[in-house]
């Protein structure tokens, strides 16, 4: 008889959240066979939604448990390794999908006893992995149901907005339809204006990017509200509240977060450029001696990494708060242009609050995710 789950695969799991499924043969149970009872799985993922194309990432062989007749298998690490987001295009005015966020996967198991296979796998129906999980203390929480769509966002939703700053959503369907992104624009006299953008047909659980043109205004903005409309479910609505720091110093990072959205955050804090080099020096042969323009040393191996103090000028509690979420991911650009740039953020020890104080920033420090060996003209 085949082997199979005792319980079906969700319909959509959180990949940084444990996975740990149960396999058995209802009709043969383990605990009643002559010699050692194992199960075999193979772990199959599909890199492309819908192509019916399934690539090999994980091989278990595991026991059974002779009490509950039930071999059990973790798959999310192997999950984890298999899902990786592209990056979106800044300038696109259309819908763009999110590849490598979502994928299906299925399970094939069979039984093994004394090392000989019974039977063919069985396949299992397919479900999908997100790269996105929970803190400890929220595992397993639903974070999908009743909702039209989710934002795929750790930051707040009201959080602050910089006049130079390109908004960059990061959205989760939960139901298919054909959605209109709406934004209200409140001004600073109280008067408001609302403008309705209909967007391209989505499918639920096919994440999606979009990059929100400004309209230009007649008045002096306050705040902006974002959602999206058409489609069944409760609606999330981001709310950007237009910063005062106008300061000449601004920059924008684009961050990996734990939903496996792409967040960013305006910097208006004063940052610093560094550059680090490194390499070898070799002393040559000191007598006889050379004259001074050539010396009896030698520099080589060197290299330089450009790297970056970044402050964030002041924020509330609530937004330097959810930037736990940068460090922890640790998959950082800094935007340049239309262009991001990759960084890694130095590890350690960061400050969120001290009791007492009422003003917060934050202060990173990062370098480009490569070396320099020589340099371009700029």
């Amino acid at each position: 008889m085949p082997t199979a789950l005792v319980t079906p695969l969700p319909t959509i799991h959180t990949a940084y959240d444990p996975l740990i499924v149960a396999l058995q043969d209802a009709s043969d149970p383990a605990s009643g066979r002559e010699g050692q009872s194992q199960v075999e799985v193979q772990l199959e993922i599909e890199d492309t939604l819908g192509s019916d194309e399934w690539r090999l990432i994980g091989e278990y062989l595991n026991p059974y448990d002779y009490t509950s007749d039930e071999a059990k298998v973790t798959l999310h690490k192997a999950l984890q390794g298999a899902l990786s987001p592209a990056l979106p295009d800044l300038e696109a005015a259309a819908i763009q999908p999110i590849p490598g966020l979502v994928k299906n996967y299925r399970l094939k198991a069979r039984d093994v006893v004394d090392g000989d296979p019974l039977g063919e796998f069985n396949t299992t129906s397919a479900a999908k992995a997100w790269l996105a999980g929970n803190s400890y203390m929220n595992i397993g929480q639903d974070l999908l149901t009743g909702k039209a769509y989710l934002f795929l966002t750790t930051r707040p939703l009201i959080r602050r907005f910089h006049p130079l700053e390109l908004i960059h959503l990061q959205v989760l369907p939960v139901a298919s339809g054909t959605p209109s992104l709406r934004i209200k624009a409140t001004f600073k006299d109280g008067s408001d204006q609302t403008d309705v953008i209909a967007l391209d047909p989505v499918t639920a659980l096919v994440p999606f990017a979009l990059n929100v043109s400004i309209p230009a205004y007649p008045k002096p903005l306050a705040y902006l509200e974002i959602d999206l409309t058409g489609l069944t479910g409760s609606a999330e609505m981001l709310t950007y509240r237009l910063t005062d720091n106008r300061n000449p110093y601004f920059r924008q990072l684009f961050f990996r977060n734990s939903l496996g959205g792409l967040d960013h955050i305006p910097l208006t804090g004063k940052s610093e450029e560094i550059q680090d080099t490194s390499g070898e020096t070799l002393a040559a042969q000191e007598f006889p001696p050379t004259d001074a323009q050539v010396g009896n040393s030698r520099a080589y191996n060197q290299s330089a990494t450009d790297s970056f103090i970044l402050r964030s000028g002041w924020m509330s509690k609530y937004e330097i708060n959810s930037l736990r979420d940068m460090r922890l991911r640790n998959e950082v650009y800094l935007l340049d242009g239309s262009e991001l740039r990759r960084l890694i953020l130095a590890n350690g020890t960061q400050q969120i609050k001290k009791d007492g104080e009422f003003l917060f920033a934050l202060e990173l420090s990062a370098q480009y995710a490569w070396s320099e060996y020589a340099y371009s003209r700029s």
